[in-house]
């Protein structure tokens, strides 16, 4: 009798093991999509407190590097003193953000950090450090990339959903830059025609691995500027965007299954108390 006891215990174990397993990639990426947003929160607020001086000086030196980036364009590449003038463009607090990124059609709400380290890529979306900064301005193409597929954050994962003339915003300290899809491509990770500025343009391209899982190509989908918006509406309404909103039922699951665990070990030690 305590034989079988022990073996529905385990059968029990193993069952809510597996449901952790099935589970963890959910809420793993709740939880990174939560602490983007108190990232994206955090910066919104010092935008809010930055002098507005201040932020103009900021805006015109990083239009002064985009002009010296694009009579320069053919280097794919930083030196030192190079990257270390990049790191100080749009810096405004300790997180080491530029800004953020919304893509309302796939709900995408994320910060956008200096450079595409590794570390950069697993909690948000790196800028090319070769690339324009994201700004307003003619003869910019930035690049923005991110990564797909992982277990533990979704990030860019459905981009390749986004289709011709879709609409995505890149956030920079007040303004809020309204993107319009207008090319998908997908090219050799070596191939960066695409990726080159063109006179009087303003474009940004979102940059992901492709196809899903192998990873062997790039996957570009540039938008082209239409609007700049430099009101600060929303960031001073105090509405959350909708992919801000954390989705209840990954919490709930969450809960319920700590819960059941609690009941589990406490069955079986009663089971042990009485037997004793």
């Amino acid at each position: 009798m305590r034989k079988q006891k022990n073996k529905r215990w385990r059968y029990r174990l193993l069952l809510l093991v597996g449901i952790a397993i099935l589970l963890y990639p959910s809420l793993s990426n709740l939880w990174n999509e939560s602490m983007a947003s108190r990232v994206i929160a955090s910066y919104r607020a010092t935008v809010k407190e930055t002098d507005h001086g201040e932020e103009a000086e900021i805006m015109k030196k990083a239009r002064r590097y985009n002009r010296a980036l694009a009579s320069a364009q053919e280097k794919i590449f930083l030196s030192g003193e190079e990257a270390k003038g990049y790191r100080k463009q749009l810096w405004l607090d300790e997180n080491g953000m530029m800004g953020y990124l919304e893509i309302p059609s796939i709900r995408v709400y994320l910060p956008i950090y200096h450079g595409t380290e590794e570390a950069v890529l697993q909690k948000g979306v790196g800028h090319l450090s070769w690339t324009s900064l994201p700004i307003e301005g003619k003869s910019v193409h930035s690049v923005l990339s991110g990564h797909r597929g992982l277990p533990s954050a979704k990030l860019f994962t459905d981009l390749d959903q986004l289709r011709e003339d879709d609409a995505f915003s890149v956030h920079i300290l007040g303004s809020v830059l309204t993107y319009q899809v207008e090319q998908i491509c997908v090219v050799a990770p070596t191939e960066t025609e695409a990726l080159r500025i063109e006179p009087e343009k303003n474009y940004c391209t979102l940059m992901t691995c492709t196809p899903y899982g192998v990873n062997t190509q790039r996957l570009l989908i540039r938008g082209i500027l239409t609007d700049t918006d430099t009101t600060q509406e929303r960031q001073e309404s105090g509405e959350k965007p909708q992919s801000e909103k954390l989705p209840l039922l990954p919490v709930l699951i969450a809960g319920g299954f700590v819960l059941a665990v609690c009941l589990l070990i406490r069955k079986k030690r009663k089971g042990k108390e009485e037997i004793g």
